[in-house]
């Protein structure tokens, strides 16, 4: 029969985090505190993630490359489907901050 050496490795939260990215560090104290709560939500909520992921899918597929893309090469190169995206990404983007700002007398709750 061999004879086998087991040895006890104590290891802490800082011994576990010292060399890795902070996001591990982040998720070890969090679960430790008590503080990891698991949502899986409703239906209608995963449906709307699902289509809003499919919509910025669909848009990553017809812009190439990012904003830095659009602005430092496309709109200087007069391209036109980048001109057109970044006249979109624009429209888009004062379209959500209009809409998405509070009315006259509208207050802006903490709660979700």
């Amino acid at each position: 029969m061999q004879e086998t050496n087991r040895q006890t490795i104590h290891l802490s939260v800082a011994d576990l985090c010292a060399d890795k990215p902070g996001h591990l560090c982040m998720v070890v104290a969090v679960v430790i505190g008590g503080m990891f709560r698991l949502q899986t939500g409703s239906i209608r909520e995963w449906a709307r993630a699902a289509s809003g992921g499919l919509l910025m899918g669909i848009g990553a597929t017809l812009v190439p490359g990012g904003n830095d893309t659009m602005l430092f090469t496309g709109i200087p190169l007069l391209l036109p489907n980048l001109l057109i995206a970044y006249a979109a990404f624009v429209v888009t983007l004062y379209l959500a901050l209009f809409i998405g700002s509070p009315k006259d007398g509208q207050q802006i709750s903490a709660s979700a």
